[in-house]
């Protein structure tokens, strides 16, 4: 049985809700999240980005917002997109409780 968790990704022009399922690694981005405009000009997936964006997006004053849910294979890449730079997911995900998701990992595989 799949363990989903509640996540979400908080910063400058970044407001998003994800779901991790725990079994596959994946994490989906909910609709209506909205994610960062500006990129980092050392982004290395930025390419791949601006497709995803032109697929998933509408475009707002500063910022994008998703139109459907978008799964990733990583939480690092789900924050990468969201962020638009390099980052470790585990770490930036945070539950409602402000927990990072890499805390929850850690407690669920003892």
């Amino acid at each position: 049985m799949s363990k989903s968790i509640k996540v979400n990704l908080k910063g400058a022009n970044v407001r998003c809700i994800g779901k991790y399922n725990s079994e596959t690694n994946k994490l989906t981005i909910l609709s209506g999240s909205v994610i960062r405009k500006k990129v980092s000009p050392n982004f290395k997936f930025n390419a791949k980005r601006q497709a995803q964006i032109k697929e998933y997006c509408s475009e707002q004053k500063d910022s994008y917002v998703l139109n459907k849910d978008v799964v990733f294979d990583t939480p690092s890449a789900a924050a990468k997109f969201s962020l638009g730079y390099e980052v470790n997911g585990p770490v930036y995900w945070k539950t409602d409780d402000n927990e990072k998701l890499k805390d929850v990992l850690q407690r669920i595989k003892q």
